[in-house]
């Protein structure tokens, strides 16, 4: 950004390390990329998987242009002074970085209300309900443009939703303490570096395999389900460095410690499963805890159901396997155009095979992705609400179960990490979620039917290949307790 363009605002100079907003919420999801980006100069956007988050940050940015040139903003010229209109009651559209040189803090707000020098921060989002990230931006921001703030107004801000609704957000002297907390730590970060942690983010990320690696070769704590970056710190405050002092720690002592250092601490049955993850790694074998009778679902006849949808529209891809003795009948039903039309047509046909089905399991794997996203629909459809309930009644996520009972020798449990771990081997590993969305509008946009056919086949082979595996590893939980070590009921 040109210097002109940028908004100086305090009595000094910083003189020490920048923290931009968009610093701390790369921070929250890996502060390993920030370390490296700050030391290498190569952007955060260049070490993500462009071809996986393609349809999302293209979605992002036609959604934000729009709310832009929809929106009664005072967009600020180039050259023009800023200060002057801040006192003013303008929705301001300001595309400059202003830069606190009392906190050593930058950003580019995407509007400001300004309401006569009160300085509130409107934030554009393409989700449909305020996040804790959201809450922490919008305490950034004000933090940011705080010498410049008349008077003395409760500190909020506001968030534009991709619902359309605009949402006031109360910020809390913990808000304000926290983003107070993360600048410093990215500080500390930038100085003297991070060793790398695994996360959800991980999946996006092009420098996933050598993470993974180097963590799995250290012993990283972040390798157990539960563990991120900040329970990482507090295990090593605590003495805890690896996974084999977490195996051998005393789980009342572990527990006890946690919560008289910080305040807070997992339950002691979640300590015990961390426990139980650090000897799966440590023995390369699955560790069992849970309860044999809980089985029984393998026994009934089930429906396996994986969706593809895009989160802030439509499903547009059903994916059913019926399973009844021993055989399975898949059905796939597929929206040729992404409307409401087309969405309530696959719906119709997906209530149609399990209608005529007298009992059955519903079986999905991820609980916060599949059935979520089927609700929405089912409202936003008007679909009957007693079948909705017969459904939820039914369901069983595949996910869910093996976290309450299983722990493998594995860093993730992704369908992908779970069916390969047992055995399942797909025919084509390139395509993830988020890939599909990107493939599935290429398709809408592609005029050559020859092309078209050979996108709408790939996707429906990457479907019934979730399918395949759900199935899969549904039946090979049955008999996976005996070849497990260790563990016994928690």
């Amino acid at each position: 950004m040109k210097k002109r363009d940028t908004v100086n605002l305090g009595n000094r100079r910083w003189r020490g390390i920048w923290i931009s907003k968009n610093d701390m919420v790369e921070f929250l999801r890996c502060p390993y990329r920030v370390y490296l980006s700050y030391t290498t100069g190569i952007p955060i956007g260049e070490m993500k998987d462009a071809q996986a988050i393609g349809a999302i940050l293209e979605r992002g940015i036609r959604f934000e242009s729009s709310v832009i040139s929809e929106g009664q903003f005072k967009e600020v010229r180039s050259g023009e002074a800023v200060e002057p209109l801040l006192s003013q009651n303008f929705m301001l559209r300001v595309p400059r970085l202003f830069r606190n040189h009392e906190l050593g803090i930058q950003g580019i707000p995407d509007v400001i209300d300004t309401r006569r020098g009160k300085l509130y921060s409107i934030e554009i989002k393409m989700h449909k309900e305020v996040t804790e990230c959201d809450r922490l931006e919008l305490a950034f921001y004000w933090m940011l443009l705080s010498p410049l703030r008349k008077g003395n107004p409760k500190p909020k801000g506001y968030v534009l939703l991709g619902s359309g609704e605009t949402v006031e957000v109360s910020l809390t002297r913990d808000h304000l303490f926290e983003v107070d907390w993360l600048i410093e730590e990215i500080r500390e970060v930038k100085r003297n570096g991070v060793q790398p942690v695994l996360s959800q983010e991980c999946k996006l990320c092009t420098l996933m395999e050598n993470c993974r690696r180097e963590v799995s070769e250290k012993g990283g704590l972040s390798l157990i389900h539960g563990i991120a970056y900040v329970r990482e710190q507090q295990l090593e405050w605590l003495g805890i460095e690896n996974i084999s002092a977490l195996a051998r720690a005393n789980a009342l002592q572990l527990h006890e410690g946690w919560l008289s250092r910080f305040g807070i601490s997992p339950g002691l049955n979640e300590i015990k499963k961390m426990q139980l993850h650090a000897f799966s790694l440590i023995a390369r074998k699955p560790v069992f805890f849970g309860d044999l009778d809980s089985f029984g679902f393998a026994e009934e006849p089930s429906v396996i159901l994986d969706l593809e949808y895009d989160p802030a529209s439509y499903i547009w891809l059903v994916g059913l396997c019926v399973k009844d003795d021993g055989a399975e009948e898949y059905h796939q039903y597929f929206a040729e155009r992404y409307t409401m039309v087309e969405e309530r047509r696959i719906l119709t046909f997906m209530i149609e095979v399990i209608e005529r089905m007298k009992r059955y399991v519903l079986v999905t794997f991820g609980a916060s992705a599949d059935m979520p996203q089927l609700r929405k629909a089912w409202n936003r459809q008007g679909l009957p609400p007693n079948l909705w309930s017969s459904l939820e009644e039914n369901h069983m996520d595949l996910y869910t179960f093996i976290l309450r009972n299983f722990r493998f020798p594995l860093a993730s449990y992704s369908l992908k990490d779970i069916e390969s771990f047992l055995g399942f081997q797909r025919k084509n590993e390139r395509i993830d979620g988020l890939l599909a969305l990107a493939m599935y509008r290429q398709y809408l946009r592609q005029k050559n039917d020859r092309k078209r056919a050979a996108l709408k086949e790939e996707l429906l082979n990457y479907n019934k290949e979730d399918l395949q595996a759900t199935a899969f590893i549904t039946d090979r939980l049955r008999d996976l307790p005996k070849e497990c070590v260790g563990g016994g009921p928690i």
